[in-house]
């Protein structure tokens, strides 16, 4: 049986996850065995970013790979960040509780990394254009996350080399508005500077969303915001859909690796990260046969 794949100290606790798959059919350990081996890197670690965090890690998600340098603020405890961690980088306060919990997951702050399996970017008013450059060449599969003024938006979901991308929906906002690109640059310029706070039921909604959205790309099923967009909006949580389409001005879904085929996940070895985003884009490098 796959649970054999499991660390004994982790079998108990995803009994759960393995009993309710078995009743699909099949070895029901067979995902937990799965997500045992899976790698996923998380940037942008605010109440969003550390509940998804937090609940890959409790799914039984092997790897971990935080970043986010931000010290933990008063607006940031609650659910997971507690008030003994203020002050602290969020990626390593985030590590430290999820060691607590005692998941067995393994978790990574900066520094040198293995390529993923695929990224989550947890951005604020505007998604980052160079981490999202900087996935597609890498040939990661990613999703976005979207912290706004009055909502949270889940999406698109990214697969390297194929579909609608992030520069797609940015140049579908350019069609809509031709001052889109400065007010974009604007409002990503403020969020490093400062980044805003998230409501927590906000937060709690799309960091659980985009967990099942994570889980489904990493078994190989329909991802729902592949495609669309959703956002979970104030004061009543309303959720909306917005579809996205491949823009004919863009390539980015087209890059190509040095080998000439699609850029995918897994291509090159060692890239050196955006000389402008030292912290959140580590340098990947691959994993040992």
């Amino acid at each position: 049986s796959a649970q054999f794949d499991i660390d004994a100290s982790d079998r108990e606790r995803l009994v759960a996850e393995a009993e309710s798959r078995a009743l699909l059919g099949g070895d029901g350990w067979g995902t937990p065995a799965a997500r045992a081996h899976q790698r996923v890197s998380i940037y942008g670690l605010g109440r969003t970013g550390a509940g998804l965090a937090l609940q890959l890690a409790a799914a039984g998600i092997g790897t971990l790979q935080l970043s986010d340098t931000s010290p933990v603020r008063p607006r940031d405890l609650g659910p997971v960040f507690i008030p003994a961690l203020l002050g602290m980088p969020r990626d390593e306060a985030l590590s430290r509780i999820i060691n607590a919990h005692g998941y067995g997951c393994q978790v990574r702050t900066r520094g040198r990394w293995t390529q993923p399996d695929l990224a989550v970017m947890v951005d604020y008013e505007v998604a980052n254009p160079t981490q999202a450059s900087f996935l597609a060449t890498h040939g990661v599969d990613h999703l976005s996350v979207v912290v706004g003024e009055v909502g949270i938006s889940c999406g698109p979901w990214v697969r390297a080399g194929e579909g609608p991308c992030l520069r797609c929906v940015s140049l579908a906002r350019r069609d809509e508005d031709p001052c889109w690109p400065g007010i974009a640059a604007q409002q990503h310029a403020r969020s490093v500077v400062a980044r805003r706070g998230e409501d927590s039921t906000l937060a709690a909604l799309t960091a659980t969303y985009a967990t099942t959205q994570v889980l489904a790309a990493l078994a190989g099923r329909a991802v729902a915001v592949a495609g669309r967009v959703l956002t979970y909006s104030l004061p009543d949580y309303a959720l909306n859909w917005r579809d996205v389409a491949i823009h004919p001005a863009c390539t980015e879904h087209n890059r190509r690796d040095l080998s000439g085929g699609p850029a995918r996940r897994g291509g090159k070895g060692r890239q050196s990260p955006p000389p402008d985003q030292p912290d959140s884009e580590p340098e990947y490098t691959r994993q040992a046969a």
